[in-house]
């Protein structure tokens, strides 16, 4: 006699295993693929970010110091193809398949993340020309790259405000309409006059001029990789020195890019390295007076690492026929000679390693003297003297508010008439970063003055032999005017961020 229960109690031992080995093949599974994932990870491991790494914004303090060494990371890995200011426009980029896209609009906030753009350098871009780069650049290099990527600035946008009447206007009522696409006046005039005598760099590559109205000269061929700009001539021996930025040795620890100081005559020949060094970046060099050395700013690893480890800028001294190097000034950019010799002008970083302030010393360093506080102002660049030595001509980013003149004006409040007016003003155009002005001071720090209002990308501005005129260089074109600011007018719409010399 079968039991009643039987049949039933079968089929919930039945259900019961069907279950558990549905349990047992799920969990097998998992463990496969966990240890496929582990495998996955192991392999991975290099080309991703650790888990401190791995957060959603950058470890690293970005001040001044961590973008100078960003910016040396993309001149010498990435300007190639992405070119200067990151439109995609580099030398490299003409022989891609497709046209590589404008990181401008790539990294602005809200679109992608710091561990994003971490994870595309490190890993590259599938299907596309973006090569992986954690087998050449360390987890902190990455991380500078970033920290120089966010100080790419969108162009702003220019918002033409309705008039209060148009918005309170009943229906029957005939409202004038706004012409958006009214042009507002130029802020300089476009001509075609020919380039004055420079040096220059551009693309990677140095440039000279002659002043007539034929083609510049590339007088440089470096090889992809090796970035070359800052020229500065000297009419001594008729020797252009200028510095060059390229991919560090695999053995390197130092999170900067490989760079060299050379020197070479003026239509390219007896090209020499006066200095290489594989951790550290050298900019902005300037030739003493007899054109027997250069001063040069050195950032990186200390030639004596028992002294310091820090990693702080310099203004160093090299001696061209025996090679021997004096450190002049520490925590100091930008270093600039009076044609002269007795006046050296350079940045001073301060403790934060975000401000500076405009310098001018001896030239050994001594007896130095603020000329412009940093305060009011987000950053410098590039101070230049006047062949007198009287003048200093420099990029700023924001500075004191000034007259129509250029002249600082003690802060107002502003009235509704300036609102107004402000509606109408020219837009700011945002390029690589904040938009930059040059500005001009008296070297003992008397007569500041804001010379431009064109918000260009990074500009260099230097002085004609004689005085008379200064010529400017930035990622938006060439200018010249005279040095009050009058007459600005864009010679050549080919610019970059390589920097120019005007040859004497």
């Amino acid at each position: 006699m079968k039991h009643p229960f039987l049949p039933r109690r079968l089929a919930v031992y039945g259900t019961i295993a069907l279950l558990l080995l549905l349990v047992l093949t799920a969990e097998a599974w998992i463990n496969r693929q966990s240890r496929s994932d582990m495998a996955e990870d192991t392999a991975r491991a290099a080309r991703t970010p650790s888990s401190t790494a791995n957060a959603q914004r950058s470890p690293l303090r970005v001040d001044t110091q961590t973008v100078l060494v960003g910016q040396q990371l993309y001149r010498a890995y990435c300007a190639t193809c992405h070119g200067t200011s990151g439109r995609g426009d580099g030398p490299a980029a003409q022989n891609l398949d497709a046209p590589l896209a404008d990181l401008v609009t790539r990294v602005q906030p809200g679109l992608l993340t710091d561990a994003d753009l971490y994870g595309r350098i490190a890993t590259g871009m599938p299907d596309s020309a973006m090569p992986a780069y954690a087998d050449q650049l360390t987890e902190e290099q990455i991380w500078y790259l970033v920290a120089y990527l966010r100080s790419f600035k969108a162009p702003a946008v220019v918002a033409v405000p309705i008039p209060t009447f148009a918005l309170t206007a009943t229906i029957q009522t005939v409202v004038p309409t706004i012409d958006l696409s009214v042009e507002l006046p130029p802020l300089y005039a476009d001509t075609n006059e020919p380039l004055p005598p420079l040096v220059f760099a551009r693309s990677g590559n140095i440039w000279h001029s002659d002043g007539s109205a034929a083609d510049p000269l590339q007088r440089t061929q470096f090889a992809e990789g090796e970035y070359a700009g800052q020229p500065v001539y000297t009419p001594s021996t008729g020797r252009v020195a200028f510095v060059t930025v390229s991919p560090p040795p695999i053995t390197s620890t130092s999170p900067y890019p490989a760079s060299a100081l050379y020197t070479m005559n003026l239509d390219g020949s007896d090209q020499q390295v006066m200095w290489r060094s594989d951790n550290a970046s050298l900019y902005l060099p300037s030739w003493t007076p007899d054109g027997n050395a250069l001063f040069v700013m050195h950032n990186g690893v200390q030639d004596d690492p028992a002294q310091s480890d820090d990693w702080r800028p310099q203004v160093v001294r090299i001696d061209l026929a025996s090679g021997a190097r004096q450190v002049i000034i520490e925590d100091a950019l930008d270093p600039s000679l009076s044609l002269d010799g007795r006046k050296l002008a350079y940045l001073r970083l301060h403790d934060d390693n975000s401000t500076m302030s405009l310098m001018v010393a001896n030239p050994d360093g001594s007896d130095a003297r603020e000329v412009v506080p940093g305060d009011g102002f987000s950053s410098f660049f590039a101070p230049r003297f006047s062949p007198d030595g009287n003048t200093l001509v420099f990029a700023a980013i924001d500075g004191p508010a000034t007259d129509a003149k250029g002249m600082p004006v003690a802060a107002t409040t502003r009235s509704l008439v300036d609102g107004v007016v402000g509606w109408f003003q020219p837009p700011v155009a945002e390029a690589h970063g904040a938009p930059w002005d040059v500005w001009r001071v008296n070297s003992d720090g008397t007569g500041l003055q804001r010379l431009t209002s064109f918000y260009e990308d990074l500009p260099m501005a230097v002085f004609s032999p004689d005085g008379a005129e200064l010529v400017i260089m930035g990622y938006g074109g060439m200018y010249r005017m005279r040095p009050d600011g009058s007459e600005l007018r864009r010679i050549s719409p080919l610019g970059d961020h390589g920097a120019l010399d005007w040859i004497r």
